[in-house]
């Protein structure tokens, strides 16, 4: 099973002959006696699902979140403004597990989902700020927007750590305002979500 709507992100790398069902939001899989729904959440790639089984009110992510970190969305395929509606709606279902496709197993996730929104919603902040102090290249900005690159990376971070307004669906002279959500307590505000 996979979503038609990854065909131009792995069209190289299967044969679209080999799938033998698609898989979309809003189907009802039967599981071992459970049964699990499908949840369209694209935004990393065009046709992620996520699976999310309403007795336990555990979601398989997938790669929605992860673990630790961020998750990447790179344009083309990955859309920011669609990542943004994903992540509301699985902060919608109330999760109590939240199984991510890479890191560990989040249970009881403290608005996992809320505080991703909040983390992108900052970063694109900071970039509007940065892009409205006047042009620079993409490497000039790294420095500032991503004090944690390397060096020895030459300065580079995946496509979409430095997101136009274009690709995150926004007009650059209003930037998002987001609302604020409380961190676990001990817990700094960015840990794990940079």
């Amino acid at each position: 099973m996979l979503n038609p709507r990854e065909r131009p992100v792995l069209r190289q790398f299967l044969n679209w002959a080999d799938v033998d069902l698609p898989l979309t939001g809003g189907m009802t899989l039967t599981v071992d006696g459970g049964r699990l729904e499908t949840l369209d959440t694209p935004g990393h790639s065009p046709g992620h699902v996520a699976l999310y089984e309403p007795a336990s009110r555990t979601i398989i992510a997938g790669d929605l979140v992860a673990g630790q970190g961020t998750v990447g969305i790179f344009p083309p395929h990955g859309k920011m403004l669609d990542y943004f509606a994903s992540l509301e709606r699985a902060r919608r279902l109330d999760a109590r597990v939240v199984i991510p496709g890479h890191g560990p197993t989040l249970t009881q996730p403290p608005d996992i989902f809320a505080r991703y929104i909040e983390h992108r919603a900052a970063r694109e902040r900071e970039v509007y700020a940065a892009v409205a102090r006047g042009p620079a290249t993409i490497e000039a900005l790294i420095p500032g927007l991503y004090p944690e690159v390397s060096p020895s990376s030459g300065g580079r971070r995946p496509r979409q750590s430095s997101p136009t307004w274009k690709s995150c669906g926004r007009r650059a002279a209003s930037p998002p305002t987001p609302t604020t959500h409380s961190s676990p307590a001990g817990a700094s505000a960015n840990r794990g979500y940079r």
